[in-house]
């Protein structure tokens, strides 16, 4: 029985004989990867990306070669715009299973669209662009700018994501609803989307309720005041005779009772209206201390969120100034970028060169730490040897200037290539170019001490001295 994990043979107790785990220990890490790989899948067929890519990225804690899983989490960096991070999962699952693996089809895709990385690299400026507009306070040029990646990638989630936060700013929730619609369509669950629609939903039933209240109190107070004077006037019914008299008498209670009717209405309807006043300023008093009691919560709470907001900008900008070479590294993601697209296209000399560029200690993302480990692995041994045998045939030829370059990044691709030394060692001697003669020979005696090319240079720099 051999290893599930390395491969080697497992001995009579069950644990593997190189790398010493138990099988059963990693039986149930594996079945736990594919369980969890499962059940982000299940979220990914429903929309549920921000649950699927937790999910995935836990199943690849338990077994970093579930490249199912990898190419699942992949697809969805791609739906959500990060074609980047997808190409760095795909590159690894390919690592990890060479033979019938779907990911070479989702890298073909990208390598038969030589314009997709440079409009990928495009959408990371402008959006880094976005950011600086947003930080100084410009939110005009921001939207111009953000508006031009969201035409790139329109499944740009982070993207969709500042615009509505940015038409928030701006008191435009309208705009801001449709571009949080567009994340939730995209990803059902997305926590910021959700937060932010949560506080615009908020707000909006709030403002009904209070306009409905506000309106069933004036209609009340209506027929309060409608039916008051219903009660408080009083006409009294004149009586008709067919004499003078009469008719007289009538007419004279007719306007006594008029007056009596005013009076009355004036002593019980006036201190009504002016009690029915004094109630209707405190209930509007008390409305108006609970609003603006409300609204001070509401801005305590926004300028919490406005300062984890920013904070979370500036993180950003500091990653994302590393695509565009802000940070004083060098362009070394768009090194990386440049040797993965040789590396694809199976340049693999090109490929060492532009790896050779970028500053692997300055790499903080693990993704793109795999990635540059997997390329140079590949492309290291095979550009250098190429590389020498060029030189090589240079020398030969008598074209000592021209075999220097060729013989010198021979020997930085592959630092222990003792012959690519000697030989750039020769060139620059055979050009008179003395000092780096003496150096590179130097160089041959310390580094090869026990080599015949360094009893050759001993002698050769002996000669120059």
């Amino acid at each position: 029985m051999n290893c599930i994990k390395c491969g080697k043979p497992v001995l009579m107790n069950d644990y593997c004989s190189q790398c010493g785990l138990k099988q059963d220990y990693i039986k149930k890490a594996y079945n736990t990867s594919n369980w969890y790989y499962n059940h982000g899948l299940d979220k990914a067929m429903v929309r549920d990306l921000t649950g699927a890519m937790e999910d995935l990225k836990t199943a690849l804690k338990y077994n970093k070669k579930n490249t199912q899983a990898r190419n699942l989490l992949g697809l969805i960096y791609c739906e959500m715009g990060e074609v980047v991070s997808a190409l760095g999962e795909w590159v690894i699952s390919k690592h990890f299973q060479s033979e019938d693996n779907i990911a070479d089809k989702y890298i073909r895709d990208i390598q038969n669209n030589p314009s997709r990385l440079e409009t990928v690299n495009q959408i990371i400026k402008k959006y880094n662009q976005t950011l600086s507009y947003a930080m100084q306070g410009s939110e005009d040029l921001a939207l111009i700018q953000l508006k031009k990646v969201l035409n790139l990638s329109p499944n740009f989630v982070n993207g969709h994501l500042l615009l509505a936060l940015l038409y928030m700013q701006n008191n435009e929730h309208e705009k801001a609803k449709k571009a949080l619609k567009k994340v939730l369509k995209i990803d059902r669950n997305n926590t910021l989307a959700i937060k932010y629609m949560k506080e615009l939903g908020e707000r909006e039933i709030y403002g009904v309720r209070e306009n409905v209240k506000r309106e069933d109190t004036r209609d009340n107070k209506k027929a309060d005041k409608r039916e008051s004077l219903r009660r408080d006037v009083i006409v009294p019914s004149p009586t008709y005779e067919d004499n003078s008299s009469s008719r007289k008498h009538g007419f004279v209670y007719l306007i006594v009772g008029i007056l009596i009717g005013a009076v009355a209405a004036f002593c019980l309807f006036i201190p009504n209206m002016q009690n029915n006043a004094g109630s209707k300023y405190d209930k509007l008093k008390a409305e108006y201390n609970d609003e603006v009691s409300r609204k001070n919560q509401t801005i305590s709470s926004l300028e919490e969120d406005n300062k984890a907001l920013n904070t979370q900008v500036d993180q950003l900008q500091k990653e994302l100034a590393q695509y565009t070479g802000d940070t004083g590294t060098g362009n070394m993601y768009e090194n990386l970028l440049m040797a993965c697209k040789l590396y694809l296209e199976d340049d693999k000399v090109e490929a060492a060169k532009k790896i050779a560029e970028v500053d692997v200690d300055n790499i903080d993302i693990a993704v793109a730490r795999e990635l540059y480990e997997k390329i140079s692995e590949d492309c290291n041994g095979a550009a250098a040897s190429s590389l020498y045998q060029e030189g090589y045939e240079l020398y030969s030829a008598y074209k000592y200037e021209e075999s220097i370059p060729v013989l010198l990044n021979a020997y930085e691709i592959d630092p222990t290539n003792v012959d690519a030394l000697y030989f750039l060692a020769r060139a620059y001697h055979r050009v008179n170019d003395l000092e780096k003669a003496k150096e590179t020979y130097q160089k041959v005696i310390d580094q090869f001490p026990d080599s015949q090319r360094a009893t050759k240079a001993k002698g050769y720099l002996g000669g120059i001295s």
